[in-house]
């Protein structure tokens, strides 16, 4: 991540502290359909939608600047990939840790809003299965090489009454040019021009202010009594 792209984020998350009306934690956990646009030597190879139920779960802080307008700042872990169906049939996964940033805007007494921004993501635990003559070749790649390590991406989704409807793209390749595939009989197949992965994730999202809240009004009797006492002369 750049410089300027620190400066900014340090900016956002400074300005949303100061003017901040309220701050609160959010869990979210959610399901991933994955699709990716790939080329080899200027052919298109097929892609079927990939279903990744799990591990995908982030940790939120959010600041209302109001009741409309807000800043939300979290980090991710996502399990992404795809599959590709060309002369073999290949399946990719890697996991990500990552940080994002948005801006929403909505209704949030209702909890319905609307949000964008985008994530910076670190890729590791990379596995690929390739199945080749009835024969399949798995192979592992912890580190890097195969995969583009940091990816950025640009996301935007609704959240309706903590039901979250989101879509990621992201902005580089998924596999880094030294990325190729060697099998058995010592054939190289190509490496790809372009390996760009777009999510579309559903999820459910906990705010835990409403705990505090509970926790609150159970502790001074589920009443106003104990402000009336406190503010009685």
């Amino acid at each position: 991540m750049s410089k300027l792209h620190l400066l900014v984020f340090t900016f956002l998350i400074f300005s949303a502290k100061v003017k901040c009306q309220k701050l609160y934690q959010a869990s979210e956990v959610n399901v991933i359909l994955s699709v990716a646009d790939i080329n080899r030597n200027g052919d298109q190879i097929k892609t079927p939608v990939r279903f990744a139920p799990f591990v995908n779960i982030s940790q939120q802080l959010n600041f209302d600047i109001s009741r409309n307008l807000g800043i939300c700042s979290g980090v991710e872990i996502k399990n992404i990939g795809l599959t590709m169906q060309d002369s073999i049939i290949s399946k990719h996964r890697a996991y990500s840790g990552g940080i994002n940033l948005s801006v929403k805007l909505g209704n949030f007494k209702r909890n319905i809003y609307v949000f964008a921004g985008g994530s910076y993501e670190y890729l590791f635990s990379y596995k690929e299965r390739i199945i080749l003559d009835n024969e399949e070749i798995i192979r592992r790649n912890y580190y890097r090489n195969d995969i583009n390590q940091f990816l950025p991406a640009l996301m935007a989704g609704v959240n309706i009454k903590g039901l979250t409807f989101r879509v990621q793209y992201y902005l580089d390749n998924f596999f880094s040019d030294k990325y190729a595939f060697v099998d058995n009989a010592n054939n190289i197949y190509s490496p790809l021009e372009k390996s760009e992965l777009i999510l579309v994730m559903i999820g459910l999202r906990k705010n835990f202010k409403d705990i505090l809240r509970k926790k609150e009004k159970d502790y001074h009797g589920g009443s106003n009594a104990f402000y009336a006492y406190k503010n009685a002369p």
